[in-house]
């Protein structure tokens, strides 16, 4: 399943989010550190199921059909809030750590009225800069990166120039991480490092890459929170100018989100349209609908349509074989395209809302 995680300094309105997302009900206090341990619950993304096109009502097993919209599963996390310095394990920075490796991809919660202080107290004044915290927060994560380059600095002096190369080295630094040699191979070229030993690297070579590998291992939308009080206005747009590159959503203290998109114009949003965004725009998933039975569009207990899976661009069809169960991969030979009945080659990539039936030895 999907890991998403919701991080931010302290106090900015993260478990409001993943109460509203969850529909669970996380206590939520005017203090900082309320939240002192990684909190996780089932949220879901939406989006129309081919139910209505394929003229049949479904039976789903991993998800919910409801008026013709499927809604699939995600786990959701609130991770403990951050302070600068967390990452030296100032405040209760090792517990969001922790969890931070295992996730896919992060929504960082910031509080733009200006209403939290440094420390994640609340001030009356609302002279704090969101901007600050933002980056604040991000170099958190960016130190913490260059921290697992440092402490591999002794294997680095050993390595065998002939044998292993520099991208073999980050491998090993970034396995618990959950990072993949594409995103390694893609940090690399960005920073232009990939001729250059590790044990060259300068502080700011590996201040750089660790940036870059952050932002690409997990991609972030932003959630601009309390953006109906203070001096949230102005603050909105100057996060626009200077973080422009990155989705950004507001947030009203209660949960409501509005998304401001040209000057002062602001269009209805929610958190449903937030997530959606995060995985099927940003991490670029596609809904694939695998079943066994052609004429029917069922499972082999005839449940129709019982499945709806997530998929990264680019899957294959085995892919696909790999991830409903590890035996099946071993024994695929094709798929089917249940609209068309056409074979599909075995490097087809799915495609969004694809209805395949896989057949095996």
């Amino acid at each position: 399943m999907i890991k998403i995680g919701i991080f931010g300094k302290t106090n900015t309105g993260k478990t409001t989010f993943f109460n509203v997302a969850t529909l669970q009900s996380g206590k939520v206090l005017p203090s900082p550190f309320t939240t002192k341990n990684p909190v996780y619950g089932i949220s879901n993304i939406s989006s129309a199921c081919v139910c209505k096109e394929l003229g049949v009502k479904d039976d789903p097993r991993n998800s919910l059909c409801i008026d013709n919209v499927r809604y699939i599963p995600f786990e959701l996390v609130d991770l403990p809030g951050l302070v600068k310095g967390s990452w030296s394990g100032k405040g209760i920075g090792n517990e969001f750590l922790d969890v931070f490796s295992r996730l896919d991809a992060l929504i960082h919660i910031i509080d733009v009225s200006g209403s939290v202080d440094i420390e994640g107290g609340i001030s009356d004044s609302f002279d704090n800069d969101p901007i600050t915290d933002y980056f604040d927060i991000e170099n958190e994560l960016v130190v913490w990166y260059m921290k697992d380059i440092l402490r591999s600095k002794n294997h680095m002096m050993k390595i065998n120039k002939n044998t292993e190369k520099t991208i073999d080295v980050l491998m090993k630094i970034f396995k618990e991480k959950k990072i993949n040699k594409e995103e390694i191979k893609k940090t690399l070229d960005v920073t232009k490092l990939r001729e250059k030993e590790i044990i060259e690297w300068s502080y700011n070579d590996q201040e750089k890459f660790s940036f870059y590998l952050r932002h690409i291992s997990k991609p972030t939308i932003i959630i601009a929170n309390k953006v109906n009080i203070g001096n949230a206005d102005r603050n909105f747009m100057q996060m626009k100018k200077k973080l422009g590159d990155i989705k950004i959503f507001s947030m009203t203290e209660t949960g409501t989100l509005k998304e401001k998109v040209d000057g002062d114009t602001q269009k209805q949003t929610d958190v449903q349209s937030a997530l959606n965004h995060l995985i099927l725009k940003i991490l670029d998933y596609r809904i694939v609908y695998p079943i066994e039975k052609m004429d029917t569009l069922t499972d082999n207990q005839n449940r129709v349509l019982p499945d709806a899976l997530l998929m990264k661009r680019g899957s294959t069809l085995k892919d696909l074989a790999e991830k409903i169960h590890s035996e099946l991969a071993g024994e695929y030979l094709y798929g089917i395209n249940a609209r068309t009945g056409v074979h599909l080659p075995n490097n087809y990539q799915i495609q969004d809302r694809d209805v395949l039936m896989l057949v095996t030895s």
